[in-house]
């Protein structure tokens, strides 16, 4: 990749989560990424957060334990491995997320999205979930 791609890269990062901080939820920023990833994979373990969020194990703990009492994730033990748990979101913390997308959605035009872009999206979410 070369230089200018990659700077390209790292400004995409910084807008866009400038961009998705926009609508006010009523929780930090990282709690709404822990209840938005704890949605997209319906049923969710301590370190897949730990690996696709960047966070240290200690900080995602306090992160979920508010989650939890706030009710918008519940804490499951595996069916695979009972020493492990996993997260699930509960339908209040559905709501948050499913209010959320739609506040970000409301921020962007339909002519602002052609196929070119959307094509674009799914490529870069591609290429960084395969990342990270």
């Amino acid at each position: 990749m070369k230089m200018k791609q990659t700077r390209k890269l790292i400004e995409i990062c910084y807008l866009a989560q400038t961009f998705c901080q926009q609508p006010v939820t009523g929780l930090t920023d990282n709690e709404m990424k822990v209840l938005f990833f704890v949605d997209q994979y319906s049923c969710v373990s301590p370190q897949i957060l730990i690996s696709k969020l960047g966070l240290a194990k200690s900080n995602l703990a306090l992160l979920t334990k508010n989650l939890i009492k706030n009710q918008l994730i519940i804490s499951e033990q595996s069916i695979i491995d009972k020493r492990a748990i996993n997260y699930l979101i509960t339908p209040k913390g559905q709501e948050i997320v499913k209010n959320y997308v739609q506040n970000i959605k409301k921020l962007i035009r339909p002519d602002e999205l052609s196929q070119n872009f959307i094509d674009s999206l799914s490529t870069l979410n591609s290429f960084l979930n395969k990342k990270v």
